[in-house]
């Protein structure tokens, strides 16, 4: 709508633009990231069908370059910008139906008190949550012209350019949260720290409150069914410094989330260096070319767009109040990332 009325009239010379009868604005057919899109529209679908079939390498914009035939960088690089948002319109409904599954699968499911039991047979085929954190592109003494950096410590002491050297302290790697399941989905979050009021309310946007997830030391979590992995666990034979126990121990290991962390490490070389301020972007572009094998079309639609809009409630625990939690619990009961529900006979 313009001046009051509808805009029909075609623009001359583009394809993908209408034009107001009476003020002779123009008006982009396409809405969101593709809105005034000045290239052809296959080169979008041609982009996204590329990052999936070369997944885990990423796209740069060197190759987006090479592969369309452009002329200038700068094209290159705002459809690479595009795509970029194009995913991140698609991480909230990548979450809402990973959060559904994890509600209806583990609604009853309970953890024994006993923070020493042996969890092995209890989690054998379950697609339990793990969550762990990574550097990206990490800040060495060689860039801090030889000084430590005794300010921060942890992994944040090694996204942070020491303050001596620049006098801001600058961040130039990059922290990145990650919660994954085995043969399923996994999603990168770019963080500041690794404070509890920064990680946890991240962390429930995935899963509820009291989901089953396995985590290492470095997480803290208000949740009866949280296990830890202590990967500084000492050996008690003073032959060796570091007990075997320290990567799994008792069924409670990390190793899917680890394996996550490894592809990514070695899919973002290809960047060379990312400036954190984009690192959201990437990791979202990474996250939703990755797990658009484990989601189905309506998942990730929205719901003007679906035949049957099917209308979750989330509360302020992000809770979900639909028909089908008279199903949780329930025995044979077997949730599907594509947003199914099945039962088992």
């Amino acid at each position: 709508m313009c001046c009051g009325e509808k805009v029909t009239k075609q623009s001359p010379t583009r394809e993908l633009v209408v034009r107001c009868p009476t003020c002779h604005k123009e008006h982009s057919k396409l809405a969101g990231p593709f809105r005034k899109l000045r290239v052809p529209r296959w080169t979008i679908s041609y982009l996204i069908k590329e990052s999936a079939i070369q997944y885990p390498k990423v796209l740069t914009v060197a190759e987006i370059k090479r592969r369309l035939g452009l002329s200038s960088s700068g094209t290159a690089y705002l459809l690479k910008r595009r795509l970029q948002l194009f995913a991140s319109d698609l991480i909230p409904r990548m979450q809402e139906a990973f959060y559904r599954d994890n509600k209806l699968r583990f609604g009853d499911f309970r953890f024994p008190r006993d923070r020493e039991a042996d969890l092995t047979d209890m989690v054998k085929n379950q697609p339990i949550p793990q969550a762990d954190t990574l550097v990206l592109f990490s800040v060495g003494n060689l860039s801090n012209k030889g000084r430590k950096r005794f300010r921060r410590k942890g992994q944040t002491s090694s996204i942070y350019r020491s303050s001596s050297v620049d006098g801001r302290g600058e961040q130039v790697g990059t922290l990145v949260n990650t919660v994954a399941v085995k043969n399923g989905p996994a999603f990168f979050d770019s963080i500041p720290n690794q404070k509890a009021e920064t990680v946890n309310p991240i962390l429930f946007k995935y899963i509820p409150v009291h989901n089953p997830v396995f985590t290492d030391g470095g997480y803290s979590l208000p949740s009866m069914n949280h296990r830890t992995i202590n990967h500084s666990l000492k050996s008690k034979d003073k032959r060796h410094t570091w007990s075997r126990q320290r990567w799994s121990k008792n069924g409670i290991h990390t190793q899917v989330a680890e394996g996550r962390q490894g592809i990514l490490k070695r899919a973002f070389r290809s960047y060379g260096w990312l400036n954190p301020k984009y690192s959201t972007l990437a990791l979202n572009e990474f996250t939703a070319i990755g797990n658009l094998r484990y989601f189905g079309l309506d998942d990730l639609l929205p719901d003007e767009s679906k035949a049957y809009p099917v209308r979750y409630q989330l509360d302020d625990n992000w809770s979900l109040r639909d028909s089908r939690n008279r199903n949780v619990g329930r025995e044979g009961f077997e949730p599907s990332y594509s947003g199914e529900t099945r039962f088992t006979v």
